[in-house]
């Protein structure tokens, strides 16, 4: 007679009752184990330990218990599955098609206690399939009946959970004033309306050593007690609680509890909110100008425009086609970093202002002297505004092609930009442009396309920082000092504090442990033209020579 071994599983959708001498799992356990007595006369055989899920819905597969079963079944462990009722393994249909594929895969028998089931006969598939239908449905009926009470209690105002806004406690399912945090909530409006910013409140927060507010989680773990964030300070500034108001799918309803902030001063930040939002795209707008506007094209003749996108707190800048078609084919569009390409093109006429030989065959004159072209070297590299203006003149054309670039200058604007005077041609004949070709590609790595270029000058590029390499290292190494410190205990507790998703947390947090080398190069602008944040946010192996090797850098 063959010996099974049998697990049993057990599951409970709320934690209501589990802290009970004897509850729901108990009582399963009881009864699936009794059922296996029964059976000894097969040869079942109940093995040590257990497969508890407490408080964890049947509608999901990321239950610990359940996933050491499968496990232990893919390990050949277990023989045959017991549950008090086929809903206790799980409510998806979906879910209960995967479970079943492991079961079959590794000869593994289900059993229900109150519903006799063979899992390997087609019969018995149908059954359970049906049975499974009605238990999804009635999942789903249960979470729509609760999103609409949710959604009705919230329209009274009735407070249904979640965080508890600085400024109130919680009693009897209620919002109650806490009137010393509520006097701190009221100094925070007050003293944003006076510094203007949420950027210098943080700052005096910080000068002041004043942190967010320690608290314990239903579950024990201890939350708070770290600086302020403008995340934060964001979130307290708009946060409609404060005039007494429930939000629920971004519309406020008249709340319960007692407003502790005056209608009028959170009018007056809501203002300045809006207002500095405005005035920093404005800002950004000015402070960071696309220098080639209108003066990029690719080579099928396709005119590329500004364009940027804001991540993070950065703003990206590139130059991007349309699609369109050729000789009856689509063309994909087109999308360059802007500051390389802008760069690229700066340097590349720097270099004629620097070489007197460079220039005089270019415009074709004599007695050129340092005076010519020292003010046009000035405007290049000076302020974005000016430098704009100047390769207004100078450029006439970027042609941007597969594997090369094409740098057409207008003879004439670079002779007035040198003081030499206008040429009387109009701006684009034929005879004053002068063209210049060098090798260059567009590696896409990722949603980027990033510059390479290759002029027989390799190994001479001038270092270039990546601003968001450097503010993800910034953040790597100051969480993990954080954590080291013991100044918070979890990625969890970074994540909410910064405002972030715990997966971007951790993605960002291995850079802390770069090889040296590696992390030197970052600052410093001298990793691979081709090396994104995205790269190291994939995986980074721990071993400092991997490192090297995936990222491309030279052994140190």
């Amino acid at each position: 007679m063959p010996n099974l071994r049998c697990a049993i599983y057990t599951r409970k959708s709320s934690e209501e009752g589990l802290e009970q001498d004897f509850n729901s799992l108990d009582a399963q356990r009881e009864a699936c184990a009794s059922f296996i007595q029964s059976q000894r006369h097969e040869g079942w055989t109940l093995i040590p330990g257990s497969y508890d899920d407490g408080g964890l819905s049947g509608g999901t597969m990321n239950r610990p218990a359940l996933q050491r079963l499968l496990d232990d079944i893919e390990k050949g462990l277990v023989d045959v599955v017991v549950v008090y009722k086929v809903d206790r393994l799980t409510r998806s249909l979906s879910d209960f098609a995967r479970i079943v594929e492991i079961f079959d895969k590794k000869g593994v028998s289900f059993v229900s206690v109150t519903q006799q089931f063979n899992t390997t006969s087609s019969m018995g598939r149908l059954t359970l399939n049906v049975l499974l239908s009605f238990a999804q449905f009635e999942r789903e009926v249960t979470g729509e009946r609760i999103r609409d009470k949710v959604a009705a209690s919230r329209r009274k105002g009735i407070f249904m959970g979640g965080n508890i806004p600085l400024g109130y406690d919680l009693d009897n399912r209620k919002l109650v004033v806490n009137q010393a945090d509520a006097r701190f909530v009221r100094w925070i409006f007050d003293r944003y309306l006076e510094l203007g910013n949420a950027s210098l409140l943080k700052a005096e927060l910080d000068r002041d050593d004043i942190k967010t507010k320690a608290r314990v989680s239903k579950t024990g773990r201890d939350m708070g007690g770290t600086p302020y964030t403008r995340g934060v300070l964001y979130y307290i500034l708009k946060n409609r609680a404060y005039i007494g108001e429930a939000v629920h799918k971004g519309r406020s309803y008249p709340g319960e509890h007692i407003a502790i902030v005056d209608q009028d001063v959170f009018d007056k930040v809501q203002a300045l909110i809006s207002t500095n939002r405005r005035d920093h795209i404005t800002k950004s707008r000015t402070l960071d100008p696309s220098l080639l506007a209108g003066l990029v094209y690719d080579h099928y003749g396709r005119r590329l425009s500004p364009s940027h996108t804001n991540k993070n707190g950065l703003r990206y800048r590139y130059y991007v086609s349309g699609p369109a078609k050729s000789h009856g084919q689509n063309l994909r569009a087109i999308r360059v970093a802007a500051g390389d390409l802008e760069q690229l093109i700066i340097d590349r006429l720097v270099g004629i202002l620097n070489s007197p030989q460079r220039l005089t065959e270019i415009l074709s004159v004599d007695g050129l002297t340092e005076g010519h072209t020292l003010k046009a070297r000035e405007a290049l590299i000076g302020s974005p505004q000016v430098a704009a203006e100047v390769l207004k003149r100078i450029v006439y054309k970027v042609i941007v092609g597969q594997e090369e670039l094409t740098l057409q200058i207008d003879k004439a604007g670079l002779a007035g930009t040198c003081g030499l005077g206008d040429v009387s041609r109009p701006r684009g004949a034929k005879e004053q442009v002068y063209s210049m070709t060098f090798k260059a590609s567009f590696r896409r790595i990722g949603s980027e396309t990033k510059l390479i270029v290759n002029d027989g000058q390799a190994g001479n590029e001038k270092p270039r920082r990546d601003p968001a390499l450097i503010k993800a290292l910034a953040r790597a190494h100051a969480w993990a000092k954080q954590l080291h410190a013991g100044k918070v205990r979890s990625l969890n507790e970074i994540a909410v504090a910064d405002g972030l998703t715990r997966g971007y947390v951790s993605a960002i947090i291995r850079m802390a442990y770069l090889a040296p080398d590696i992390t030197e190069a970052i600052l410093e602008g001298r990793q691979p033209q081709t090396l994104m944040l995205k790269d190291m946010m994939r995986t980074i192996p721990p071993n400092w020579t991997d490192q090297r090797r995936m990222f491309g850098f030279t052994a140190a």
